[in-house]
């Protein structure tokens, strides 16, 4: 008994439009594998690079950007005290800056 008598191969072979769905399917499915690994390569070193920020912190003693040395946020008291926002780097307030941006009007001279 072979697959021909059992139904299991098809007498024709198989059609063309077959082999072209599948070769789109498998087209995407290879650039959905590679903007999957480079997403998580990117992450990776992403991840990485702040894992040696904190590193160097912690073999200094200081935090660098507004982190402490164990990977903690500073609290808001903690951060306004420093003068910088949420980010680490100086606030709007620090920089004498409204929230706009612009420099305030109360002790601004032009030209400065």
């Amino acid at each position: 008994m072979s697959f021909a008598e059992v139904g299991l191969v098809g007498a024709g072979g198989t059609p063309p439009a077959f082999y072209a769905v599948f070769g789109v399917f498998l087209a995407a499915f290879v650039v959905l594998a590679v903007v999957t690994v480079r997403w998580a390569v990117r992450r990776d070193r992403a991840g990485r690079a702040e894992w040696v920020r904190r590193q160097a912190a912690a073999e200094h003693g200081g935090s660098l950007d507004g982190a402490t040395a164990n990977g903690q946020t500073p609290s808001r008291a903690q951060r306004q005290a420093a003068g910088t926002g949420t980010g680490g780097r100086p606030s709007a307030r620090a920089l004498g800056r409204n929230r706009a941006g612009n420099r305030r009007a109360r002790g601004h001279r032009p030209g400065s």
